[in-house]
């Protein structure tokens, strides 16, 4: 069989990175130190995640950290039954003057109700969608290309969707966005399921320290 790829795949062990998957979740409220949560999904104490928030032209990451969840139940307003859903806490890690200025100025605009509660005022959030939450799942590479990778991962993910990655390459952190191209059930015990991924955009610098990586490996004979 002729191999049709643009660019030749090599056999790698220990190349491993995240993917950040866009998280089901409503945020229902907000102060200085975190935002409260609403979601079908169970969450990991003390796992870390990505909040992003846009605000008109503006778009701040945070770093955050679950740090509690409850058990509830909500009302379908259009069936009337109720469903089974999480409440969490998850507190920003990584605030500085520029990303609290975002938060204020986002919330004149995006905050309604004020509730005083224990651990300070919180307003509640009138424009959710305003939030984006992701949560890593670790992946393994089992082979790599310039234009994209086989990889082992934790979680599923939707076929032809693109996500936000990050690579470990040489001591280095790679950004980048890959799009899923193949999936299916993983061989390892670690890893619940493999996908092929490619590569859709990667900045200019992370494309040389990623060009320089498939010569070595090129170079040293892996294949």
């Amino acid at each position: 069989m002729v191999d049709k790829r643009r660019h030749k795949r090599f056999q790698v062990n220990g190349l491993e990175g995240d993917i950040f998957n866009l998280f089901d979740t409503n945020v229902i409220n907000i102060n200085m130190r975190g935002i409260g949560i609403e979601t079908t999904r169970q969450i990991d104490l003390n796992r870390e995640c990505i909040i992003k928030i846009q605000h008109k032209d503006i778009l701040i990451d945070f770093k955050g950290r679950v740090i509690w969840m409850l058990p509830a139940k909500k009302e379908n307003k259009e069936t009337g039954e109720n469903i089974h859903i999480y409440r969490a806490g998850i507190r920003f890690l990584d605030l500085c003057n520029e990303k609290t200025d975002t938060i204020l100025s986002a919330l004149d605009k995006n905050s309604g109700v004020t509730e005083r509660r224990i651990g300070g005022v919180r307003l509640s959030v009138s424009n959710p969608g305003i939030f984006k939450l992701y949560f890593p799942s670790r992946f393994s590479v089992r082979n790599i290309s310039f234009s994209g990778m086989f990889a082992e991962t934790e979680t599923c993910i939707d076929m032809s969707s693109c996500c936000e990655m990050t690579l470990l390459l040489q001591d280095k952190i790679l950004n980048l966005i890959g799009r899923v191209v193949h999936f299916k059930n993983g061989s390892s015990l670690s890893y619940r399921y493999a996908a092929g991924i490619e590569f859709v955009d990667i900045k200019e610098d992370d494309k040389i320290i990623l060009d320089e990586y498939i010569k070595s490996l090129e170079k040293f004979g892996a294949a």
